[in-house]
């Protein structure tokens, strides 16, 4: 004999508990919904917590895992002038993959990389591109500096956001630099790796000239947008 139909549906009795109806006493779906809208299970959610194997709700805050990650990029002490220096390095990679990551983290990287200490720091390092390097020196400065920075600085978490829109504009205003002569800096450096590409041990990786050139333009557009925005403010 098949199942006694209720409002439409077929019981659910040994169903899992619906999420939203433990939430907050109602769900949209109604008696459609395929989990079950047991009151004793959300009596018993209040007084125990949720179930072990539950998965948390979705919130605008870093899980565990993911503010351990922010803390430990944030202890880091990069010193740019080294031109070999790891902690430069990670720097950048790991703010570019934590912006990657999440929203939250995308901003909350956004606002510390704007902060007055780490401009210096960014602003060091476009200072070093001036130094005369070979292919292979710039090839290393690419891919552990400028590459992960523009990574972030493209990133539409990072570009169109609104949460973040001043720290954004700081960070591009410290690439113009006065007079524009970071600007120059940072794209004399990128025109001269296209220029080696030949040389480069770039050549041999899944990096292509024209992703340099693209994420270099979709920089670059940026920076004149923020621009503009600043002289008609």
């Amino acid at each position: 004999m098949a199942p006694r139909m209720v409002s439409g549906r077929r019981p659910y009795q040994a169903a899992s508990p619906c999420r939203f109806w433990l939430k907050t006493g109602g769900c949209r779906f109604g008696p459609s919904c395929k989990f079950s809208h047991d009151q004793s299970a959300q009596d018993n959610i209040h007084r125990n917590g949720p179930p072990s194997g539950s998965r948390p709700s979705s919130s605008s805050q870093p899980s565990d895992p993911e503010r351990e990650k922010l803390e430990t990029w944030r202890r880091l002490r990069p010193t740019p002038n080294l031109a070999g220096d790891r902690q430069t390095a990670s720097y950048f990679r790991m703010a570019a993959d934590l912006v990657e990551e999440d929203v939250s983290l995308a901003q909350q990287v956004v606002r510390d990389m704007a902060s007055e200490s780490r401009l210096l720091l960014l602003k060091d390092v476009l200072e070093g591109l001036s130094q005369k390097k070979t292919p292979t020196g710039m090839a290393m400065i690419w891919e552990s500096r400028i590459f992960p920075l523009f990574r972030i600085i493209v990133h539409p978490d990072t570009v169109d956001s609104i949460v973040v829109e001043q720290e954004t504009a700081t960070i591009y205003r410290a690439l113009l630099g006065i007079d524009a002569t970071r600007l120059k800096r940072l794209y004399d450096f990128v025109f001269g790796i296209v220029d080696h590409w030949s040389e480069s041990p770039l050549d041999t990786t899944d990096t292509t000239c024209t992703e340099v050139l693209s994420l270099g333009c979709g920089v670059l557009v940026t920076e004149i947008y923020v621009y503009q925005q600043c002289l008609n403010a």
